[in-house]
């Protein structure tokens, strides 16, 4: 795409829409990361598998298995919750230059 293209886009946005979308965008990027920071803390750490040596690991195949998906969601997630808010980010900030 032509850069000239997009700035120029950019720039012919009135004014009173940069007044509205600013605080949303503001108030967009608080939540998801409030989201991102719930969903690392709801992962376990890689601590926990030392659960072999005490003994406290899951008793069956299907615990351990359902234990691994969880965690490989919440992995997606914070992923993905990183990279929108990355793209909301940039899209304010290229917002507040023009």
């Amino acid at each position: 795409m032509n850069i000239s293209f997009m700035l120029s886009a950019i720039s012919s946005i009135p004014y009173e829409v940069k007044e509205v979308l600013n605080p949303l965008l503001l108030i967009l990027m608080a939540i998801v990361s409030v989201a991102t920071i719930v969903v690392v803390l709801m992962q376990s750490s890689v601590e926990s598998n030392m659960g072999a040596i005490t003994g406290d690991r899951p008793s069956t195949n299907m615990e351990e298995q359902r234990a691994k998906s969880r965690e490989s969601k919440l992995k997606k997630a914070t992923v993905s919750m990183g990279a929108f808010l990355l793209v909301i980010s940039i899209i304010y900030f290229v917002i507040q230059l023009f």
